[in-house]
């Protein structure tokens, strides 16, 4: 489990190309930049982009969104910190990102993909893109306790031993 017990800002800097440094531009920053008025407890940086989960446990992705990565159901690249939708009122409390997918775990323990499925990296038995996040259904009967994303690939680590 992620440690929520943290909770501050966030300041990004480099490339801001497609708004991945969620400051409002499109503009590089050689020294750092505040996301204003969000709490994070959480934050990952993918190839374009950047996701954080707030202090009450809800998403949000900026920068790149051509495959869906956002998940907020565009494809549309978005340089400030939009809310990843289809949780329902499900607290996240780790997330993770690839080139263009990600990955969310909830504090019960189930898993959530979205982006490019390309290669199958979202783990629903195809290679479809989801602009919104699902639930990966392989692990509905098991708990997940840890995530992570390579470049197009992604890992889970279970609480239980098969």
């Amino acid at each position: 489990m992620a440690d929520t017990s943290v909770f501050g800002n966030v300041y990004l800097w480099g490339s801001g190309k497609d708004g991945r440094l969620g400051n409002g531009k499109f503009s590089n920053e050689a020294t750092p930049t505040v996301i204003k008025d969000i709490r994070f407890s959480k934050i990952v940086c993918g190839y374009h982009n950047s996701f954080g989960v707030s202090q009450e446990g809800l998403v949000y992705g900026w920068g790149r969104n051509e495959n869906g990565q956002l998940g907020n159901g565009t494809n549309i690249n978005t340089p400030i910190p939009i809310n990843v939708t289809g949780f329902n009122k499900i607290t996240i409390v780790d997330i993770a990102c690839g080139w263009q997918h990600c990955l969310a775990l909830s504090i019960e323990g189930y898993l959530f993909s979205w982006g490019c499925g390309d290669d199958g990296q979202l783990g629903h038995g195809d290679d479809y893109d989801l602009s919104t996040p699902a639930e990966v259904k392989f692990f509905e009967k098991t708990q997940v306790t840890k995530i992570a994303c390579g470049y197009s690939q992604s890992a889970a680590i279970t609480g239980n031993i098969d």
